[in-house]
């Protein structure tokens, strides 16, 4: 893991496969901190939280959907 710091309005670029996403520290307060992303539409950003509970969700319906009785249709 590569740990960098930075100061408000400073900005962190990460490039991938010819895209670049730029990553702003735009507000500090207590123990939390305010980014902004500038990154190309088809780039998904989301909380590692969220993440993690829509792949269960998925992995849930998933699995519903498994368990159902298949209908054939002709």
């Amino acid at each position: 893991m590569l740990v960098l710091t930075r100061r408000i309005g400073e900005e962190i670029i990460i490039r991938f496969n010819g895209q670049e996403v730029r990553v702003s520290l735009e507000e500090m307060w207590a123990n939390q901190a305010r980014l902004g992303f500038d990154a190309p539409r088809d780039v998904e950003i989301i909380r590692a939280e969220l993440d993690s509970s829509l792949q269960k969700a998925l992995e849930a319906t998933v699995v519903e959907e498994l368990d159902a009785p298949l209908t054939l249709v002709l």
